[in-house]
């Protein structure tokens, strides 16, 4: 890959990684032709198109750091088998302890220190906060002279900015972040969970607690107890 080149975007600064520069070099012009808050209005309800924009962009961001947290911590090494069939032997072999790393096998389920340690994540807030997820949007916003407006009956909130407003002054990552992808706030994690379709991570400690509620509840119920997972997919948890 060449240096960004001086006749183009001039908002395209080199990050240092070449392929989130050659990223942001083809995808800028795309999306903001005219520099206008109107080319955002083009693409910015289009779901699938966020989505991917949201993917790629993450992992141009944070590949190299995904692929040290894969080879400093073993554990993690399940992760990526998440959606596939041979996750089940993974988790059966973890538990009766046969897994073996050093041949190259996966080890058992990581536990949320292992996390906190691979994404540097020790000091993130592992509760959802509703009024503070838009904060980096509402700056952004009203420096193109816009406001966040409620969806009424939800906590989602859209940028209402004129439609001839300059974005020429904002960057890639600001641009994604007022048309919906939020990145502003992910790390690597957030990329992982998002190229591997992971949207609920098991850790040691989320099935062992899940496990002892079950066994719990069974107890409180004379006979037969029946144990209904909603929403199960193939039923690995």
């Amino acid at each position: 890959l060449e240096p960004l080149s001086a006749k183009g975007d001039d908002r395209q600064v080199s990050t240092g990684n070449p392929r989130l520069d050659a990223f942001q070099e083809y995808l800028l012009p795309i999306l903001t032709p005219t520099h206008e808050w109107s080319d955002i209005e083009r693409f910015r309800f289009q779901s699938r198109f966020i989505k991917w924009l949201r993917s790629e962009y993450l992992i141009c961001k944070y590949e190299s750091d995904i692929r040290m947290a894969l080879s400093t911590h073993t554990q993690l090494k399940v992760t990526p088998l998440l959606q596939k069939n041979a996750f089940k032997e993974t988790i059966r072999q973890g538990l009766v302890q046969k897994a073996d790393t050093s041949r190259g096998e996966f080890a058992p389920l990581p536990n949320g220190l292992t996390l906190d340690k691979a994404f540097d994540m020790a000091d993130w807030n592992k509760s959802k906060s509703t009024s503070s997820e838009y904060d980096h949007m509402t700056e952004i916003v009203h420096k193109i002279a816009g406001y966040l407006e409620p969806i009424p009956g939800s906590n989602v909130q859209v940028p209402i900015v004129p439609i001839d407003a300059s974005v020429k002054d904002l960057s890639l990552e600001e641009i994604l972040e007022v048309s919906g992808c939020h990145v502003s706030s992910c790390n690597a994690f957030n990329a992982l969970c998002e190229e591997g379709g992971i949207y609920e991570f098991w850790t040691e400690e989320y099935v062992t607690a899940l496990a002892d509620y079950v066994a719990k509840r069974c107890q409180d119920f004379d006979g037969e107890t029946v144990v209904l997972d909603v929403g199960a997919g193939d039923g690995t948890l």
